[in-house]
C-alpha cells in the first residue's frame, strides 16, 4: 500500500502512478457511460449499449496515450 501512495504522489514519473491513473480514468468512463445508457430511456440493444461503451473506453485510452504519455517526450 505504501508503494502505491508513494506512486500516486507524483503519478507522471513513474509506470505504476500512470498506470493507476489510467485505469481510474478506465474505470470512470466506463461507469459514466453505463449509468447515462442506463438511465436515459432509449430502445438501443445490449449490444449497441457494450460497443459504445467500449469504443469511449477506446477513445479515453488513445487520448491519454497521445497526451500523458507522449507529453512527457515533448
Amino acid at each position: 500500500m505504501e508503494l502505491v501512495s508513494q506512486a500516486l504522489q507524483n503519478p507522471l514519473n513513474n509506470l505504476l502512478g500512470i498506470f493507476l491513473l489510467l485505469t481510474l480514468i478506465i474505470v470512470i468512463t466506463i461507469t459514466v457511460s453505463l449509468l447515462a445508457l442506463k438511465l436515459i430511456p432509449n430502445q438501443l440493444s445490449w449490444r449497441l449499449k457494450s460497443a459504445i461503451t467500449g469504443s469511449l473506453t477506446f477513445i479515453i485510452a488513445i487520448l491519454w496515450v497521445v497526451f500523458v504519455v507522449l507529453g512527457q517526450f515533448n
